[in-house]
């Protein structure tokens, strides 16, 4: 628990700094590196390799985002007909076909949703957006692994992940709520109550289904952690599987009020 919290404190800040008060394209950087690394690891628990063109075609959605949804939608299409055009001029139309479908599923998974961050940086007061969803997805996960880990004796879903409880998942939603409660005047001040409880809601609920979803792929691939790229974190993939869906439900919902 301290090794995770130290490793939060080291590169968090300096990261939503950079976001922040860096060049334009800094949250751009940001979203694609991390989209990057996380198709490395999804590519390495599914096909137990990776290549330099798959990370290519899965970037291209992320890239054209910034020229907003229709280009982004144009760029997932283009990046799906080359997955499968590099599937066709595979030696084994059967190992063709099944490193087409992964790295278009990876493309779904990983790269679509992540560049609805940078459609929702785009937005009025959207950087502020990206900063409330940090907030509250890190204090919803610190609290509901606190609390799973003091009182939680149900499990959530013991085949997928043993360690997450009902309790701790109950306690997501306190924790979003409570800094959606201390930072929403700060970051959204307009956003209306009906809206408000949307958040805590819609992120409370997404945020859970993306890390279970990604135990999920762990668990299939039978290791603890998608990687060791950040100390007491494990990998890209462990650290962004609670903005996986929660990203596209932040652009849309500052898109609609």
């Amino acid at each position: 628990m301290k090794r995770r919290v130290l490793s939060a404190v080291l590169i968090a800040p300096p990261l939503v700094l950079f976001v922040l008060y860096g060049p334009p394209w800094a949250l751009g950087a940001v979203v694609l590196a991390s989209a990057l690394l996380g198709l490395r690891e999804f590519f390495l628990l599914t096909l137990r390799r990776w290549r330099w063109s798959w990370l290519a075609l899965g970037g291209i959605p992320v890239v054209a985002s910034h020229w907003g949804v229709e280009v982004m939608v144009l760029g997932m299409a283009s990046a799906v007909t080359g997955s499968f055009s590099l599937g066709i001029l595979r030696g084994s139309p059967s190992e063709g076909q099944r490193e087409a479908l992964l790295v278009t599923a990876g493309m779904a998974y990983i790269s679509l949703p992540m560049a609805h961050l940078i459609l929702a940086g785009r937005l009025p007061h959207g950087i502020k957006g990206i900063l409330l969803l940090l907030a509250a997805v890190w204090t919803g996960d610190t609290l509901a692994l606190m609390v799973g880990r003091r009182w939680g004796k149900r499990a959530l879903a013991p085949r997928v992940s043993p360690k997450k409880t009902v309790e701790g998942a109950l306690a997501t939603f306190g924790g979003v709520g409570l800094a959606v409660l201390l930072l929403r005047p700060l970051c959204l001040p307009d956003l209306s109550p009906g809206a408000t409880l949307l958040f805590v809601l819609g992120v409370g609920i997404l945020s859970q289904i993306g890390d279970l979803s990604e135990s999920l792929l762990k668990r299939a691939a039978g290791v603890k952690d998608s990687g060791g790229l950040i100390p007491g974190h494990g990998g890209m993939l462990d650290r962004m599987d609670s903005f996986i869906f929660t990203s596209p439900f932040l652009y849309y919902l500052l898109r609609a009020f």
